[in-house]
C-alpha cells in the first residue's frame, strides 16, 4: 500500500489507515495519522512532521530534511508521537543535506518502545513519554538530548557535539555506551546510574568518553544498580568526570588516566579504580571513601591549597608499589 502526497498528508483529509500484515509506504511532508502493521515513512525532499503514527510493527521514518513533531507540547503534558509494535527507526539528513530529529519540536516516543536514530549534521531531540530504550542513537556533527519519564536504556549513544540525557521521574539510566566529543551530562530525578553489563576485571569495556567534562547526578547510586549490585561505570583514558549522589554510593573505573573533578556522595560512600593515574581535584564522600590503582599513581590535578579529598569515616588511597 503506498501514499504520496506533493504538499503533505493532513491530518483532516487522512483519519487513519490499517492493514493486517502488509505494510505501509508513505512519502509526506506533513503531518499523518496512520494504523498499520509495520510502516515506513520516506521523504526525498524535504522534512516530515509527524502527528500521531501509530504501528503493530516496525516502524521506520526517513527525511533528507529534518523529522519533527506537528505539536510543541507543554512539559508533564507530552503525547506520543510515534507507537510501534517493534524497533522505530529515524534517520535524518544525508552528508550533503542538513537533517536533525526534533530541532523545533522534540518526538515523543511512546512508553517502552526500542527506538534507532541517526542524523548528518543536525541534533537529535527524543522524549520517552514513559520507558524509553535507545538501541542506537547517533549525529554526525550535531548534539543529542534525550529524556525519559522513566528507566531509560542507552545501550549505543555517539554524538558529534555534546549528549544529554535525562530521566525525569521515577527510573535509572543504563549505560551500554555513550560518547560525545564535546561535554556528556546524565541526570535521574529519582534513580541510579549504572552499567548494562556486570564487566569483569578483563572485559572492561568503555561505558562513557567524551571530549569535554562528564558530569553525573544521581538521587540514588551512581555506578551500582538500585538492588545494591555493582555495575561500576567505566570512564575511558583521559576523561574528566563530575558528579553527585543524593542518597547512594559511588562505584567508577577508569580505564586510563582519570580525572575526579568534583566529585561527592550526600549520603553514601565513594570506590574509584584506575587502570593508570588517578589525578584528584575534590572529592568527598558521607561515608568511606576508597581509591586504587595498582599500575598508576594518585595526584593532585591542580596546585590549590585546599583539601583534596574528605571522607566523613576513613579513606584508603592504594596506588602503585615499585
Amino acid at each position: 500500500f503506498f501514499f504520496q502526497a506533493e504538499d503533505g498528508i493532513r491530518d483532516y483529509k487522512v483519519t487513519g489507515v490499517q492493514t493486517c500484515a502488509l505494510p505501509i509506504y508513505v512519502s509526506a511532508a506533513d503531518a499523518i495519522v496512520i494504523n498499520a502493521n509495520a510502516t515506513t515513512v520516506d521523504a526525498n525532499n524535504g522534512n516530515i512532521t509527524l502527528g500521531t503514527l501509530s504501528a503493530g510493527g516496525t516502524v521506520d521514518i526517513s527525511a533528507t530534511g529534518n523529522i519533527d513533531d506537528a505539536d510543541d507540547d507543554d512539559t508533564g503534558t507530552w503525547n506520543a508521537d510515534i507507537d510501534a509494535g517493534d524497533t522505530i527507526t529515524l534517520t535524518a539528513g544525508t552528508l550533503t543535506t542538513n537533517g536533525a530529529i526534533g530541532s523545533s519540536a522534540i518526538v515523543e516516543i511512546a512508553d517502552g518502545d526500542n527506538v534507532t536514530a541517526a542524523t548528518s549534521t543536525g541534533d537529535l531531540n527524543l522524549q520517552g513519554v514513559g520507558a524509553l530504550t535507545i538501541n542506537s542513537a547517533s549525529t554526525v556533527v550535531g548534539d543529542i538530548n534525550i529524556t525519559s519519564v522513566n528507566t531509560l536504556t542507552a545501550t549505543a549513544i555517539d554524538a558529534g557535539g555534546l549528549v544529554d540525557v535525562d530521566v525525569l521521574g521515577t527510573g535509572d539510566i543504563e549505560v551500554g555506551s555513550i560518547t560525545a566529543d564535546s561535554t556528556l551530562d546524565l541526570t535521574t530525578a529519582d534513580g541510579s546510574i549504572f552499567d548494562i553489563a556486570d564487566d569483569d576485571l578483563t572485559t572492561q569495556a568503555t561505558d562513557l568518553d567524551a571530549g569535554g567534562l562528564i558530569t553525573l547526578t544521581s538521587s540514588n547510586n551512581i555506578g551500582i544498580t538500585g538492588t545494591a549490585a555493582a555495575r561500576a561505570l567505566e570512564i575511558a583514558a583521559g576523561d574528566s568526570v563530575s558528579g553527585v549522589a543524593t542518597a547512594g554510593n559511588v562505584v567508577l573505573h577508569g580505564n586510563g588516566d582519570l580525572t575526579l573533578e568534583d566529585l561527592s556522595t550526600v549520603a553514601g560512600s565513594i570506590d574509584v579504580s584506575g587502570d593508570a593515574d588517578v589525578l584528584i581535584n575534590s572529592v568527598s564522600a558521607a561515608t568511606t571513601l576508597e581509591i586504587s590503582t595498582p599500575m598508576g599513581a594518585i595526584l593532585e590535578s591542580g596546585t590549590d591549597a585546599g583539601a583534596d579529598v574528605h571522607a566523613g569515616t576513613s579513606s584508603t588511597l592504594t596506588a602503585l608499589q615499585e
